[in-house]
């Protein structure tokens, strides 16, 4: 299929989704559910070798519609808020995390033994973020606690950036044979860069960002339109400089998102509507893609170990490190546990499978374990869309319970 008329295929399907899309919700009918089914469709019908799973092209894309995503979940949140709610994210992040990747590398040894413990553990680690895409339902539901809504888009927003070094790390020892021994000063500074460095580009962007937006609206400088383009621009040159510098340009761009706080509100919903104009259709196209052409690719390997890790990555895997990392909270346990559901494996996963994909080369040697990355992302899509508005709706219900218990 030529580019120009699978792009026009793609803004059609676009076009019509928007017709149905309030409706489709209430069934709890998600776009990335819609578009990889149309992708599903697609793919058996077309070829579309302009986006195999080699391509540089679908990364870019991926990249962008991570980076806006970033970006206007992280300007949603205020860092007044942020400081009352961190404890949460920051016990997600920083133990949560950890155990997630440890214990998806040990689990996958007696599943997988065939490989390396670098390859199961790179495996591991692209499936241990979570999807601030396919988390949005949640994260904009009003019937969520607002300190649920911010620690599932913070944690979201940075443990993409987190998990990025050591699966770059893991990459470029499995593109050396397996042998290649990386000092420890090397490391530190590579992760220094990556997290450090990431973060004081964000911060002096994000800052620097906004007091040019504010100056320009002030002396009535800029139309309404070019404030938007302006505002999300902002964390596509945060990402390029930080990448620049190597730093996370992932990381650059939340933080980016955190810090940028305009004066005025009208300023503010321009830049979460321009970010949300870009980010939804790449981020649709990439699920689009991800129906039409990655699936497919390793729809070969899905064996029984490779379904049964895929089911265990949503669920245990999941679950048992973030319940570990909440347990000495004052929290309400049916709140850690729908926290510990809602992690949904998306766009984070499939951009770093593609770009492992890419360093190490199509050497067929790790397909299998690409593919329970992709089945698990599959899994994900149904499974977290299908479940977000019944299980808030439950939450509002709940949390409502609670409050009028409390109050006799």
């Amino acid at each position: 299929m030529h580019i120009l008329i699978l792009i026009g295929f793609i803004f059609l399907l676009i076009f019509i989704y928007g017709l149905f899309s309030e409706k489709l919700a209430k069934y709890s009918i998600s776009g990335p559910m819609v578009f990889t089914i149309f992708g599903l469709i697609a793919g058996s019908m077309f070829d579309l070798d302009q986006f195999h799973i080699n391509s540089q092209n679908l990364i870019v894309v991926g990249e962008i519609a991570l980076i806006a995503i970033l970006f206007t979940d992280a300007s949603n949140i205020s860092l007044s808020d942020f400081f009352k709610v961190y404890k949460l994210p920051v016990r997600l992040l920083f133990i949560g995390l950890p155990i997630t990747m440890a214990l998806g590398t040990i689990t996958a040894i007696p599943l997988f033994g065939g490989f390396e413990i670098v390859a199961l553990a790179m495996m591991a680690f692209i499936l241990s973020p979570t999807d601030a895409a396919l988390g949005q339902a949640v994260v904009n539901s009003p019937n969520v606690p607002v300190r649920i809504r911010e620690t599932i888009s913070v944690e979201s927003g940075l443990n993409d950036g987190l998990v990025l070094p050591p699966i770059l790390i893991c990459a470029q020892i499995l593109k050396g044979g397996g042998s290649q021994e990386l000092e420890m000063s090397v490391l530190l500074e590579f992760f220094g860069k990556q997290l450090i460095l990431a973060t004081l580009i964000g911060i002096v962007l994000g800052w620097l960002g906004t007091r040019l937006i504010n100056w320009s609206v002030e002396k009535k400088y800029s139309s309404n339109l070019y404030q938007g383009l302006s505002i999300i621009a902002i964390p596509i040159i945060a990402y390029v400089v930080s990448d620049h510098f190597g730093g996370n340009g992932f990381i650059a761009a939340f933080i980016g998102g955190l810090v940028f706080s305009p004066k005025s509100e009208r300023v503010s919903n321009t830049g979460k509507e321009f970010g949300e104009v870009i980010s939804q259709p790449l981020t649709l196209f990439v699920f689009f893609i991800f129906g039409s052409s990655i699936f497919p690719h390793f729809k070969e390997y899905f064996n029984l170990n490779v379904i049964i890790y895929a089911f265990l990555s949503l669920t245990i895997l999941r679950m048992i490190p973030v319940l570990f990392s909440l347990r000495t909270l004052k929290i309400k346990r049916y709140k850690k546990v729908f926290i510990a559901w809602f992690g949904p494996r998306g766009i984070g996963s499939i951009l770093y499978l593609l770009i492992v994909f890419q360093m190490i080369g199509d050497t067929k040697v790790y397909d299998e374990l690409y593919a329970v990355i992709v089945l698990t992302v599959m899994f994900s899509i149904f499974a977290h869309g299908l479940s977000a508005v019944p299980y808030a709706n439950w939450m509002g219900k709940k949390v409502s319970e609670d409050q009028a218990e409390e109050t006799k």
